[in-house]
C-alpha cells in the first residue's frame, strides 16, 4: 500500500499587465518512491507517476494535473516552498 501523500504549499510572485505585483499559492505533492503509482487526471485518464513528478490537485477530488520535474521547475513555484507541513491531505 502506498504511503499517504505529503502536501506542501508553494508561492510565486508575478506582475500583471499594469505592473502590479501579486502572489499566488499552490499546494502540491512531489511523488516519492513510496507514493508513486496510478492517479486519475482530467479527462478521465490514468497516469503512472514516478518519483519527482508533481501532483497538483484539481477542483475534482482525487483528480490531478501531473507535472514532470522539468515542468515544475519552470513554473515559478519550485523554489518558493512556504513550509514543510501545510495544506490539507487530499485523497
Amino acid at each position: 500500500m502506498a504511503k499517504e501523500k505529503k502536501w506542501e504549499e508553494f508561492t510565486a510572485t508575478y506582475k500583471d499587465a499594469d505592473g502590479d505585483e501579486h502572489e499566488a499559492s499552490i499546494t502540491v505533492h512531489v511523488v516519492t518512491e513510496d507514493t508513486k503509482g496510478e492517479v486519475s487526471v482530467i479527462g478521465g485518464g490514468i497516469v503512472h507517476t514516478q518519483p519527482g513528478n508533481v501532483l497538483c490537485p484539481t477542483s475534482t477530488a482525487n483528480v490531478y494535473d501531473v507535472l514532470t520535474q522539468e515542468q515544475w521547475n519552470s513554473s515559478g513555484y519550485a523554489s518558493s516552498k512556504k513550509s514543510d507541513e501545510t495544506a490539507k491531505t487530499r485523497r
